[in-house]
């Protein structure tokens, strides 16, 4: 009796496993086809030739970005889920995702959201490796200070001496100077050309 209960349920993961690798490939051909257009690889508000490797970087850092997004709200929704008293534990496919997810299990929702970012952050500064001019620099940093700002308040525990909340404080009043500063560098390369 419990043997076939445990056939039923290797053949019901299986058809899981089978039914998520028609979805994830025929996904990734759909996220593959809508990375490489045109209106999403080329800037058109600037008017610079840009090679086959700078256009492949482009590709490819947009790739890793939606990836980074889509674990990220995959973790942020299970946390939330999880806060709300569900549990996955029923579902046969869980036990293999189990050991994956008992790593995130004790971490943070704003940690996990701070890491999911600074991850972002690092790839969008190693794309702009591959960019002229120093007006990409702006958004990376801002996205990086914002990682810190979420990381140091998820450690907030309550005995944060005043110190630590000021230098918080003025890092998060770094992200506003800073995107104007963005507007600014933007309107004023608009208006050379």
């Amino acid at each position: 009796m419990e043997e076939e209960n445990i056939k039923k349920k290797m053949k019901i993961a299986s058809s899981w496993k089978q039914f998520f690798k028609n979805i994830f490939s025929s996904f990734f051909c759909q996220i593959l086809f809508f990375f490489t257009q045109d209106e999403f690889i080329k800037n058109n508000s600037k008017k610079v030739h840009q090679t086959w490797p700078v256009i492949l970087v482009k590709i490819l850092k947009n790739i890793v970005q939606f990836t980074i997004g889509v674990g990220l709200f995959v973790l942020v929704g299970y946390k939330m889920l999880e806060s709300m008293g569900a549990t996955l534990d029923t579902y046969p496919f869980w036990e293999e995702f189990k050991p994956l997810y008992c790593k995130y299990d004790q971490i943070k929702l704003l940690e996990i959201v701070s890491i999911g970012l600074g991850a972002a952050t690092a790839v969008e500064l190693a794309y702009m490796l591959f960019t002229p001019g120093p007006d990409e620099a702006v958004q990376p940093v801002m996205m990086g200070i914002a990682s810190f700002v979420l990381y140091a308040l998820s450690l907030y525990n309550g005995d944060t001496n005043g110190l630590t909340l000021i230098g918080i404080a003025i890092l998060a009043l770094c992200i506003p100077v800073l995107f104007y500063t963005k507007e600014w560098m933007d309107s004023k390369s608009k208006n050379r050309s």
